[in-house]
């Protein structure tokens, strides 16, 4: 596991994985092998380059579980500063921040994010789209969704970028 933190944060402000509040849409990949160590960290280099970031946090291939429950997770928080959008002719910058986690399990890559550019090709690189059928049976082959939400769905390039699941109780 590696992780970096920036480092004029004090270990309380450090932001970690298990902290995020999950975006409801998401990018669900089959992969042809697990992700290494390294295209991990070029990917992370790629989106803190195309989003003009600094990292903030990072967690690279940390490990969960065991056997047929073992998921792989990895964790970008980066800091950028964009151009304030609603003010025209001013350069006010915003100081905003962003993250990407990418979860690996059971041969599957499920990409959430926010503020991240240059997520695209580097994912798509990766691997390919899930088949819609088989979607509802990645987390588990006896899964029961009540709804599936397929609102604010792309389908650009053959792929699902948002989806929701509530499971049935």
């Amino acid at each position: 596991m590696v992780v970096c933190y920036h480092p004029g944060m004090s270990s309380r402000s450090r932001p970690r994985a298990d902290q995020l509040s999950i975006p409801r849409t998401a990018r669900f990949l089959v992969l042809p092998r697990a992700l290494s160590k390294a295209g991990v960290k070029a990917l992370f280099s790629e989106v803190l380059e195309e989003t003009e970031a600094k990292r903030v946090a990072e967690e690279i291939r940390v490990a969960h579980g065991t056997g047929d429950d073992r998921y792989v997770h990895s964790f970008l928080c980066f800091r950028t500063h964009p151009t304030a959008q609603f003010l025209v002719g001013v350069e006010l910058e915003e100081l905003r921040y962003g993250f990407v986690l990418l979860i690996e399990r059971r041969g599957h890559l499920v990409v959430f994010h926010r503020l991240a550019a240059g997520l695209d090709n580097p994912v798509a690189s990766k691997g390919h789209p899930v088949d819609r059928r088989r979607l509802t049976h990645i987390w588990s082959d006896r899964a029961r969704y009540q709804k599936l939400s397929t609102r604010r769905m792309t389908i650009a390039r053959q792929e699902l970028r948002g989806l929701r699941m509530r499971p049935m109780t």
